[in-house]
């Protein structure tokens, strides 16, 4: 038998039983998901919720600026392309492959396999010399790295030296020293370096290294070759001395020139080639290379005519 209390349950029970159903009702529940994204494309019971809006992806971080390549021989700083080629900073030189690759029968490959084969330049200063363009074998990026060519590194402590062409001196003195000072046709022609100093004649010496291996050089002018722009042979000189007008003259010796001058009048562009010899050893070896640095100057030569008179008398 219900009492009022019992009634009084069953009622609140009810109650309850009815607020669940509903909560239930309201909840949807996923029957089937995309499987591909994820997400619900089929919803059982309740209302469908609203989609979730994509969170917007942040913005790539800008890449890092890298400084600029910088390339130096020695202390000096030169391009990093040029014609000749890329600069290569480990061997101090402009560099490009030479195309088509020479086949392994070359010399240039020195029996070996693997590699590369380049036309090289060296600097002279910032700037390429072509008179020192080269060819020669280089390891590919990927290759184990053989020991160091002590040549190379030879070449890398003379492009450390700051070594000069010599700045002529002559008598008749240059048009370049805007000195008008004419010479004559038949007059002694001496030829010595301004203010010579030891960048210009050495000795000199230096070193470089790589991976632990190092050598070392002595560098030092030997001769200069004068070129007198006339045709005739070269004037090589190992020494010279400057000309002096209060103690010398026409009948002197000369030391470095030509003793009977030139032949015809007119500008000659003279040219001096100073040749250095580069003593290296290192890395058990050692050898010897040279450098040629060149300069030019002009002289003015003119021809000296003879005034003959009769003592003022008429024919």
């Amino acid at each position: 038998m219900l009492t009022p209390a019992r009634i009084g349950w069953v009622a609140l029970l009810a109650v309850l039983l009815l607020s669940l159903a509903r909560e239930a009702e309201a909840t949807p529940v996923c029957g089937k998901k995309d499987p591909t994204t994820g997400t619900c494309i089929h919803w059982i019971g309740g209302s469908v919720p609203a989609p979730q809006p994509r969170p917007e992806p942040k913005p790539a971080r800008p890449p890092t600026p890298q400084p600029p390549r910088v390339c130096t021989a020695g202390p000096v700083e030169v391009p990093c392309h040029n014609t000749f080629g890329t600069w290569l900073q480990t061997y101090q030189m402009w560099c490009r492959l030479q195309s088509p690759q020479p086949p392994l029968s070359d010399p240039a490959w020195q029996g070996r396999t693997t590699g590369r084969i380049m036309t090289c330049v060296r600097p002279q200063g910032p700037v390429a010399d072509p008179g020192m363009a080269f060819t020669t074998w280089l390891p590919d990026a990927n290759d184990p790295q053989p020991p160091p060519d002590p040549e190379t590194l030879a070449w890398a402590a003379f492009a450390r030296l700051d070594v000069e062409a010599i700045t002529i001196a002559s008598a008749p003195p240059p048009l370049e020293t805007g000195k008008e000072v004419l010479g004559f046709v038949g007059i002694p022609i001496w030829l010595w370096a301004h203010d010579d100093s030891p960048n210009s004649r050495g000795p000199l010496t230096s070193e470089a290294s790589e991976r632990g291996h190092t050598v070392h050089i002595t560098a030092h002018r030997e001769t200069v070759v004068w070129d007198l722009d006339d045709g005739a042979s070269p004037v090589t000189c190992k020494n010279m001395r400057p000309f002096n007008p209060r103690t010398m003259n026409r009948e002197t010796p000369v030391v470095c020139g030509r003793q009977q001058g030139y032949e015809h009048e007119g500008e000659y562009t003279i040219t001096a080639t100073s040749h250095w010899r580069i003593d290296w050893n290192g890395m058990g070896r050692s050898g010897t290379l040279t450098m040629p640095l060149t300069s030019t100057a002009t002289l003015r030569i003119g021809e000296a005519h003879a005034l003959v008179t009769n003592g003022g008398n008429q024919p």
